[in-house]
Parts: C-alpha cells; structure tokens; sequence
C-alpha cells in the first residue's frame, strides 16, 4: 500500500503532497531530497531506508513520487506512477512544472480519486473524466452513446442483488470468526500474536432492505491514529464488501449497505494489537539424561466462566527417537502418534476459569548413533470459543429497515443478561445496575429496556448528580459512580440526549449552574468533575449541535463563567469543541455569537501581568490553537456542502489595531507598577508569543491564490447545481461569494506592522537592557549575566516583522486598497475574483522578475582589490518559519534558539531587495554599525586561539558564523555594484581575505566530506540490475520486446525462521 504521494521539481521543491496514511509526516520529503534529489549519484528508482522505500519516476524535470512503509508489490506502485502521469497528460496537455501549479487543486482531486488510504482505485481516464471535470458547467444533453458508458457507481445501480428477490420468512445471521496466530517463546513470552478476523453474514430477507450495521465505539483503523484511548479497538487493516457504504463509518463506526442475497464475507480484517488470548499454555519439558523426556503441561483459560472452549486439540512434539510416551491426563484422552512424533491430546471442552493438565514420560532409544540436539518444535493447539474475540471486536447492532417494514426478531447464543432481570423488578435501583459489569456492554448492545429506564427525567437526574457530586453515594462508589454515569450518559443511547434537551430546565441547567457557579480555585481541585462535565458536553455537542448550542447561548453570561475556570484544561477542551462547530453546517453563527460575547477580547484581558503565569500559559496556547484551525491547508479548499474552508474570523480580530495595542501595553508595561515580577515577565512573553504566532500562520502571500481557489472551486460547484436544476446561476454565485469572503477574510497585518514600529525604540532599549533582569548570576564558572526570556522573545519579534513586511500585501500599490474591506474581507462580489486574479499573477511575475535578476548576475564585476570568494558549495540554510520552529536538538537550550532568531535577522536583510527601500539601509547598517565582518573574523580568531590552547576546545555555534560568512558572501555576490563600493571601506580587507581563503574554505570543505570515509563499492553487477532506463520506458517503437535483453529491477530477500 501507498502511504505517501510527492511531487518534486528538479530543485527539490515540493510542488504536490498528499499523506494516505498517518505512518508518515510531512519532513519525510526531506529525506527523498537529499538522498535522491541531492545526489546525482542516485540511478536506481527505487531507493530503501530501513522499511520505508521510494519509488520515483523522473520526467520532464519532475520527480514522481510514491513512498511505502510495508514490502509493497513495486510492480504496482510503478504501475500507478505512471498511470497518474497518463492521466494529468490526459487532463492537462503535458506534465510539466507549470501545468501542475496552475492545476494543483485538480492534481488533489485527481490523485485522491485514484488512491484510497494509499489502497489504488480506478484509475481509467474516461471513468474519471464522468467524475472529475475542468468545464464550468454541466452539459444540458449528454448523447446516448455517451451516457451508455456512465458507470454502475455513477448511476447508483445495485449489481449484487436483484431486486425481485422475496422469502416467506426473512432472516439474518452475522458470525464474528477469528483466528489466533500466536508465537512464544521457551520461557513463555510472547513473540508475536495477530487474529485474522471475518465477518460472514447470511441473508434471506425479501425486497432491496438497507441494513445498518454498528462496531465497536472505540475502534481505530490504524495504530498511528490519536485519541483511541488505552481501550480501544486497533485494527491493522480492513477491507469491506463492495455493498457497503462508509459514509457513517469514520463518524459513529455505523456501516450502511444493501445485503447481496445469501451468505457472503461482508468485512475482513487483521489485528495485531491489544490481542486477548483466550487459552495459555504453560509447558514444562524436561530431558532425562538420553533415554527419557518428561513433559508437565497447563491449560489456562482467559475468559469467564459463562463461556467455554471446545474442540480443544494439543499436538505437542516429541523427539525422533521416541519409542513409547506414557499420557496422565485430568480432562479428555491424550495418545502418541508415532507416525507424526506427536502426542495428540484431545479435550472435548473446557470451561471458562478451569485449568487443564498433561503429564507425560516418553522413552527414548539409545542405539541412534550421532544423535542431534532435539530442536523443541512448539506446540500446535486448535479449538473453539464461542462469544469471544480475541481483538476486542464486537457487533453492537444489526438492524434491517424496508419499505414493507417487516417486524423483526432478534435471537442468538446470548447468555441471559443480569440487567434484564434487574429491570424486572418495579423498585429497581440505578446503584445496582451502576454496579453492574456488563451495563456499558448493554448500553452499546441498545438494550431496549435500558433504552426506557435511561429515558425517564428522575434517573437522568441522578446520573447528572453524581457527575456534580450532588448525588451522594457510599465509599465504594465515590469514583465508580460518577464515571460509569458518565459513560452512560456519552452512550449510543439517543434517548438520553433527547430528553435531555426536551427538559433543559429540569436537567441541563442544574447540571451547568452546579459546576460553573463554584470557585474557580475549588474547581481547580476537581479536575475528575471536570472532565466529566466537559466530555458529557462534548459528546451533546456533537449528537445534538445545534440544540445543544442554543442552550449554551442562553445561559446567561455563559463565556465569562467559562473562562474564569480557564485554569482548569478540561474547560479549555470544551471551548475549543465550541469553536470548532463552526466548521459543520450544524454549527453555524457560533463564531459570531463568541465574537458578540467580546471572546477574544477577554482572551487578550487575561494575558495583563495582573494574572497568573499558569493563566498565560493555558490563555496562550488555545490562542494559538484558535489561530491554527483557520490556517489553510494545501486542499483544504475543496469541500463539499455539509461543512465550508474554516473561518479566520478571530484571527482576523486579533489583528486588528485595538486588540494589538493592548498587546503592546503589556509587552511594554512598567515592571515597577505590578506588584508580582514574574507574572509580568510572563506577559511580556506570551503576549509576544501571541503576535509571533498571528504573523507566522497568516502569510498574505500564500492566502490569497489559496482564497482564489477556495473560492473559484466552490463557485463552479454552486454553478453546476444551479445549471441541472434549471435555475438563474447569478443571484446564487452572488450570494455564495458573500458567505464565503464572510467566512475567509484576509488577515491584514498593516496595524501590527505600523504599531510596532512605532515603538521600535522602545523594543531596542529593552534589548538592551530587558526589564526582567535582575543582575549576574552567580555560579561555579563565576558571574554570568542571563540572556532572559524576554530579550530572545523581542529578537524573535523583529525577525517575524521583518518577515511581515516583504509581504505583497503591505507593499501593493494604494490603488489595490479598494481589494479588502475594514475587516478583510474581499469586496465587490464575482468581479472582485477576477481583480484577485490580477493582483496573485502581478505577485508571481515580480516573483519571477526577481529570481530572473539573481540567476543573470552570475558574474559580478570586481569591486576594485577587494577579494570576495564563492563557497565551495552550497549549505542548507533556514529560510523558512516551519524550520525555525524546531531550533535545536533540545528545547531547553535557549542560546541554541537565540542563536538561530540572530542568523534568520542577518539572512534575511542579506537575501532582501536591496536596490531601493529600508532593505537597502538595513544591509548598509550591517556592514557599517553592526560591524559583521569584523565580528566573523574576530569570532574565528577566537576559536583558532581558544582550540590552540592545551585542552582547549571549539567555541559554540561556530556553524552558525560560517552560514553568517556563507551570507555575507553570497550577498556581495549578488549585491549591485554601487553598493559593494560602498560596503568596501567597512570591510577588514586583509583578515577577511585571509579567512576567505583560509579558514572559511577549510571548514565549507569539511562539511562536504562524507562522513566515514564515503560510500562503499558497489558492485558493477547490482548496479545493473537497479538501472532503469528511462528512454526505453518511454520509447514507442524498435527496441527489445518482451522476449529482449534490458535493464530491470532485481529483487531478493531471504526469509529466516
């Protein structure tokens, strides 16, 4: 399988990248750059690190990549390479760099069609074609030759099942059949154990009925997946019948399907996780000398006592020169087969909590001459369990709805459930069936008797009172109770959500007032209480969104009461479950009623230096998560009708110039006014954290093609509606546009530019001389003045405003400024798309125009004497914001990080424009204050002299200094020559040559050295075998047919037991 899909251009660029299973991130592309991209040594298309392996297809300057993780059929995987590449040809015309930028989301579309969580579909271009379409609108006649090859997926017909079929009784039958294959050690551990499970069903039921069929509510597809809890369900991998339909199954694990008639295999699936094993075998072997071999062995079972295994065969090995075994066992018959070396122990049944033991003395022969270490082959064991999985799997319901609507009955090999015989009982009490082991087993069953007694508005109550404590409850149950009434009440059971919301005023506001209305510092303390609470809404929230929703809204002041539990996390979760509503049709006009609740705004009040560090913190973070939802990704643009793009509403209200200046009083509030230090260097920080964040997440440069195509692609779904219903398209596209520019505005970042730079000399003297200093430290190196927190959070501030002022948005012409409203917003309805258009073409030309500069001023003009040498090579530098997450090998290393914010300032001035502008001063102010060539060649001086010293040893984040050096080079390369003039009288010409042709040299030529000596030898032979000619793939005619001699791919392996 397919876990990965990547397209590079021949700089290693990823122009395409779509993960089809999360046993990959994104940084694995690094990986195929550098060891394919970057080395021209490379020949083979296939390239294997440890078990993830890279098949790659190169044309037309592209390299076509798909990525594995398991032992895939490499024929299959070439086979949808190029098929992909037939397909865009198809689309597209050719496959080049620049028919995959212009048609990126169609690429998506494209190869999300193809591949299924990295499984390959239907991949013949007329059926994607009927699918997948570049016209605007629908075709008012299709001919009838054409709509002939419409397929049976499109047209919706049923080819597995006739729909005359009829019975005079209806039934169905649903077997859960698995297999352990289980491997252990001598001293009894376990090596390795997988089921391999089926789901048979028969059907016999008359008409077309639509079964529904629900597993397990915790069930995870793949173990890579988030948040299935220690008692979950992993399955490896599964596959369904063609009937089924897996719109319902990501959601509520609930799978929808139109039954073929009679018995067929509706799922498969593997599992090698979380395995129960329901018999364990403890064998005892012995040697006696050469002549005698005793064997003592138990059965253990793993199960309860209502259940039992039968069928139960033992084939346990004995030597080869085995002349007789004598057998003593307590349950069933055991006799040798001397044909087979084997003693077969046969129990008819063993029930659940029985142990069963085997006693044998096997005699051997001595007249065997040379005889071999017996080599202990394990013991093979076979049988049967009846009503228990060894994966955890298990159907919770079955139900069958036709429009006859025929009763059913359900029956089966259940044992007789407790709870129901609780239930008949008048005076039952929720204490006994909340101590009852199989009550959450019966909630998932649907238990219609449980189904009624939950339903009823006083056991509700209670339920509700023992998550708030206010049901009162003995010792033993002061934990149990409030968690399994919680688990009660997030059940499948939709009777319990449903009279919940029908008698608000008896159950939900009691519930909400009981928790919100204690003290936050007591609230602090019942963090259980808190979860609770939160994962009960949660789960209402996501059955009943917009019921439960307006609830909330009716609470009165409901957001401040939230916010100030905002210590405890629990609280946090479920405002996030809040916002993220908005991303569902069900939840809409959530974000603008937090909004009129002034939510941001009493976000921002929480960040003053009167709170808490623990406040700042926890405020901090859900601001950041807040402004990361809106954050686009590279597809998220296509979207169906259900759920738009996210909305960046809030981001945008953070960017705006009051909620910045309020930012910056407390970045720069008076330490001597607080009464607590700490806590307003704390604000300082993570207000600073804030305005960081806001910049990196909200590029204009990126958002505006991807505001383009979002809104280009969901213009023409709309259009194609309206055209097949026969309606007028314009007044639809019109007010489409307007919810969509509504929902994503963009983020202007001219207010937190002008504001902060405003009080940039403010900034400059704080980093001077940063407030939250307190003087050296005292330590066994002697005094060491800190760096502080604050000093490298105001560095990491002006490199991201440097960064957010090459952005085109804020350098466009005032003539533009008509584009966007006070709130982001793209005004002037559909023509304001085709002006959009203009403006993202006019950005990528001054792109290029650019670039075109750089790579034509490949020979600079010599600045009189003044010696400038190119690198040797070329080194990776940090030119991103992604990379400058990650600064160092340890997140505690400040100086690390310090040390990288510096080097992306002086990158950044250095790579600017500098023909006009502040750019251009910036450089000169480099040179000529700060001094950097001085400080390079002093910094290295000091090295040579501190590792010349005995025992002396290199100084920190000299690899730093040569990217600097690397830098500045490049730069006087590129610079204009007037400017090099100018630059020339800061320079220190002779140390600056010397190291320049010293040590500069020595080191960029250390750093291309191979490390241990270089790559192996490779004999000439298996490299033909991996040389793949990519001529002979491609060419029509001639050549050697299948029959002829070439290259190819050689695979080999071995297999060790």
């Amino acid at each position: 399988m397919i876990s990965a899909f990547f397209i590079f251009n021949q700089k290693g660029e990823v122009l395409i990248s779509r993960l089809y299973r999360p046993d990959f991130k994104r940084s694995i592309a690094d990986v195929f750059r550098i060891q394919v991209v970057s080395n021209s040594d490379v020949r083979s298309p296939i390239i294997t690190l440890g078990s993830t392996s890279f098949f790659h297809v190169r044309i037309n300057n592209l390299y076509v990549v798909a990525v594995t993780k398991t032992n895939a059929n490499a024929a299959l995987v070439f086979e949808f390479c190029y098929r992909f590449i037939n397909i865009c040809k198809s689309y597209f015309g050719k496959i080049d760099e620049e028919s995959i930028k212009n048609n990126f989301t169609m690429v998506y579309e494209l190869i999300d069609e193809i591949c299924d969580f990295g499984f390959p579909q239907n991949s013949e271009i007329d059926t994607l074609k009927s699918y997948i379409t570049t016209e605007s609108v629908v075709s008012q006649g299709i001919p009838a030759d054409e709509s002939s090859k419409i397929t049976v997926q499109a047209t919706g017909a049923i080819s597995w099942r006739r729909a005359d079929v009829k019975y005079k009784k209806n039934e169905a039958f649903v077997d859960v059949i698995e297999t352990v294959n289980l491997s252990m050690s001598a001293k009894g551990n376990i090596l390795r154990a997988d089921v391999d499970g089926h789901i048979m069903m028969r059907a016999y039921l008359s008409g077309t009925p639509e079964c529904k069929f629900g597993l397990n509510d915790k069930l995870v597809i793949d173990k890579s997946q988030q948040g299935g809890g220690g008692d979950a369900v992993e399955l490896d991998d599964c596959r369904f019948h063609q009937c089924v339909r897996l719109n319902e199954f990501d959601a509520a694990r609930t799978i929808s399907f139109i039954p073929p008639d009679g018995e067929f295999e509706l799922m498969k699936y593997r599992s090698t996780s979380n395995v129960k094993l329901p018999l364990r075998v403890i064998p005892t072997v012995t040697e006696v000398g050469t002549t005698q071999v005793t064997y003592d062995i138990i059965i253990k079972t793993n199960f309860n006592n209502k259940l039992a295994a039968t069928n139960v065969v033992l084939r346990i090995p004995t030597p080869l020169n085995t002349t007789n075994v004598d057998c003593k066992v307590a349950n069933g018959k055991a006799k040798y087969a001397p044909s087979e070396n084997v003693v077969v122990w046969k129990i008819p049944r063993i029930q659940g909590g029985q142990e069963c033991t085997f006693s044998a003395l096997a005699t051997l022969t001595t007249s065997v001459t040379n005889r071999q270490v017996w080599a202990r082959p394990p013991i093979d064991v076979d049988f049967q369990v009846l009503m228990f999985t060894s994966s955890g799997l298990i159907v919770r319901f079955l139900k069958v709805f036709e429009k006859s609507n025929y009763q059913s009955v359900k029956f089966g090999f259940n044992q007789a459930s407790s709870i129901d015989s609780l239930l008949d009982k008048d005076d039952v009490a929720l204490e006994a069936l909340l101590d009852e082991d199989d009550l959450l087993q019966e909630c998932k069953a649907q238990n219609t008797r449980l189904i009624e007694y939950f339903g009823r508005v006083d056991v509700l109550k209670k339920l509700l009172g023992y998550v708030t404590g206010q049901t009162e409850s003995e010792e033993k149950g002061r934990f149990k109770y409030p968690y399994i009434a919680t688990e009660v009440l997030c059940s499948e059971i939709w009777s319990i959500v449903e009279t919940c919301m029908r008698e608000q005023d008896h159950l939900l506001v009691p519930f909400w007032e009981t928790v919100l209305d204690r003290p936050p510092e007591e609230m602090k303390t019942q963090m259980i209480m808190a979860s609770h609470f939160s994962k009960i809404n949660s789960t209402f929230l996501t059955k009943k969104p917009e019921e439960t929703i307006a609830f909330i809204q009716a609470q009165p002041e409901v957001v401040d009461r939230i916010l100030q539990h905002i210590e405890t996390s629990p609280f946090v979760d479920l405002l996030v479950r809040i916002i993220q509503l908005d991303e569902h049709a069900a939840g809409s006009g959530v974000l603008e009623w937090l909004s009129s609740q002034n939510f941001i705004g009493r976000l921002i009040d929480l960040l003053s230096p009167n709170h808490t560090t623990e406040v700042h913190s926890i405020v901090t973070d859900l601001i950041k998560g807040i402004i990361s939802m809106a954050t686009p990704s590279p597809a998220a643009g296509i979207t169906d009708d259900s759920s738009g793009p996210a909305s960046n509403r809030f981001a945008r209200e953070l960017a705006k110039r009051e909620t910045i200046t309020k930012l910056l009083s407390f970045m720069l509030c008076d330490f001597d006014s607080v009464p607590n230090r700490d806590n307003a260097t704390s604000s300082v920080v993570h207000a600073i954290a804030v305005v960081i964040e806001l910049i990196r997440k909200n590029n204009s440069d990126y958002f505006e093609p991807y505001l383009f195509h979002t809104l280009r692609n969901r213009l023409i779904h709309v259009q194609q509606q309206v055209h097949a219903q026969g309606e007028d398209s314009r007044t639809a596209l019109e007010e489409t546009m307007k919810e969509m520019v509504n929902r994503m505005g963009v983020v202007h970042l001219g207010p937190v530019l002008e504001l902060m730079c405003e009080n940039l000399h403010r900034f400059h003297e704080l980093l001077k001389k940063p407030r939250s200093l307190q003087g050296p430290i005292q330590t066994t190196v002697g005094a060491i003045t800190p760096l502080t927190l604050e000093r490298y959070r105001i560095l990491e501030l002006l490199a991201e405003l440097l960064h957010c002022s090459n952005m085109s948005l804020l350098n466009r012409p005032a003539e533009y400024s008509h584009l966007y409203d006070s709130e982001g917003r793209l005004q002037g309805g559909l023509s304001a798309l085709e002006e959009l258009a203009s403006v993202i073409a006019m950005n990528n030309a001054n792109e290029r125009e650019q670039d075109n500069q750089d790579d034509d001023d490949d020979e600079p003009a010599p600045v009189c004497d003044f010696p400038v040498r190119a690198p040797t090579q070329d080194s990776s530098s940090l030119d991103s914001d992604d990379e400058m997450d990650e600064p160092g090998s340890s997140d505690d290393d400040e100086m690390e990080e310090i040390a990288i914010a510096v080097y992306d300032l002086i990158h950044q001035v250095l790579t600017g424009n500098v023909e006009t502008g502040r750019n251009r001063e910036l450089a000169i102010s480099l040179f000529r204050d700060a001094k950097i060539m001085h400080r390079i060649v002093e910094g290295q001086a000091r090295n040579d002299n501190d590792t010349a010293m005995t025992k002396g040893g290199r100084l920190g984040y000299m690899g730093h200094l040569t990217l600097i050096a690397e830098d500045v080079i490049t730069a006087l390369e590129h610079f204009p020559p007037e400017l090099r003039l100018l630059i020339i009288q800061y320079a220190p010409e002779d140390e600056w040559d010397r190291y320049v042709t010293g040590r500069y040299t020595e080191t960029k030529a250390n750093d291309t050295r191979l490390l241990g000596g270089g790559k192996p030898i490779v004999a000439s032979r298996n490299v033909s075998q991996w040389k793949v000619d990519e001529d002979e793939l491609t060419s029509s005619g001639g050549g050697n047919g299948a029959g002829g001699s070439g290259s190819g791919i050689v695979v080999r392996g071995e297999v060790g037991v």
